[in-house]
């Protein structure tokens, strides 16, 4: 398959040197076959098969799924050419703040208060002081493939790839916008990520609790600002995650919960 990346060379060669990189350290990855100078293009292996969101779940895809996601953290040598990205407090407060202005201001046409920017900022806060290692970090129903030919699930869309709160990749798929994740199948996840990584169960709770925000301002940024429609279904489902994990021990997110419950009226 050719992959074209236009004017984007520095991305054609991030993604080429991390595709090989997570090969060569089991992950599976799309294997690349051509990376010619001087073209915009690469020539990479064609996954023939269906997005993990669009097929039935079964213990066996979940487990698959599941050591995927903890192959990431185990990954060590980041390659010297590429620059490591981290998620640090800066990248967490901003990606909540664009929950607050895309979502809950232009989604939901709800004032954001003081208490709220203050609220978000504690938990941005909280995030950013976990322990981190490195994560897929887009990790998806809709970025695993069950190929065709095998059965085996294959990943996709990895070149974002950077330091994360170490259970980043097990909350995102407590939170997986793409299909529906009952409440069972969230806490096998906070269990996986605690025999991985020790992370405790306030810790997943709050990585989960920002993932789904995070997802919920990128959702409300496209369906309102570009008018893409087919963000809503996962703007639904999102909004019942965040409420999953918005039970603090104090009323501190009652004014956000307030919010997001017009959705599920709605």
């Amino acid at each position: 398959m050719l992959s074209d990346f236009g004017v984007d060379l520095d991305g054609r060669e991030r993604f080429a040197t991390l595709a090989k990189w997570f090969g060569e350290k089991g992950l599976p990855v799309p294997e690349i076959y051509n990376v010619p100078q001087g073209c915009s293009w690469l020539v990479q292996e064609a996954v023939m098969g269906n997005a993990a969101s669009k097929v039935r779940w079964s213990n066996e895809l979940e487990e698959e799924a599941a050591r995927i996601a903890d192959g990431f953290p185990r990954c060590r040598d980041w390659p010297e050419t590429l620059p490591l990205l981290e998620m640090d407090g800066n990248r967490l407060r901003f990606e909540l703040s664009f929950f607050r202005v895309h979502f809950l201001e232009g989604f939901l046409n709800v004032a954001t208060e003081d208490h709220i920017r203050e609220s978000l900022k504690r938990l941005g806060e909280q995030v950013a002081s976990y322990p981190r290692a490195l994560a897929h970090r887009d990790f998806h129903s809709d970025n695993l493939i069950l190929e065709r030919d095998t059965g085996r699930l294959r990943v996709v869309d990895f070149q974002d790839a950077l330091l994360a709160p170490r259970a980043y990749d097990m909350a995102s798929m407590a939170v997986d916008a793409y299909r529906e994740v009952s409440p069972a199948e969230a806490r096998r996840w906070m269990r996986r990520a605690g025999d991985a990584s020790g992370c405790g169960e306030r810790e997943f709770q709050n990585i989960a609790l920002q993932r789904a925000l995070k997802a919920l301002g990128t959702f409300g940024f496209q369906v309102t600002r570009r008018k893409n429609v087919r963000y809503l279904p996962p703007i639904a489902r999102t909004v019942r995650y965040a409420l999953r994990y918005m039970q603090a021990p104090s009323d501190e997110w009652e004014p956000v919960i307030s919010a997001l419950r017009q959705v599920e009226v709605g």
